[in-house]
């Protein structure tokens, strides 16, 4: 339940899961708090790392990329773009959007 404020209180979230997630609301949910995350390059993490934040997308079990962008990123911490394209509101119009089509 409190899962919004251990994102708030970070300074980079990992999403280093090596089966890909369907979504990946853990990622979203940080990037919309402004929170890097480092993510590996498949499934949701990786669409939503493309639209939002393509600087944290890394090769699947690559530790040393992981390593590396972690590094750079305690010296100069990155700031996501502001996340307009995975909302409620989006996923509701492309909802309707499907159904209208199905109609």
């Amino acid at each position: 339940s409190d899962l919004k404020e251990i994102l708030a209180l970070s300074n980079i979230v990992f999403s280093l899961s090596t089966e890909p997630e369907a979504f990946g609301r853990t990622t979203i949910e940080a990037l919309s708090l402004g929170k890097p995350v480092l993510g590996y390059d498949h499934g949701g993490v990786r669409e939503q790392l493309a639209k939002v934040f393509p600087e944290g997308t890394i090769a699947v079990g690559s530790v040393d990329q992981a390593v590396s962008k972690v590094q750079k990123w305690l010296l100069n911490p990155p700031a996501p773009s502001k996340n307009t394209i995975f909302t409620l509101e989006n996923m509701c119009m492309q909802t309707i959007r499907v159904y209208n089509g199905v109609i």
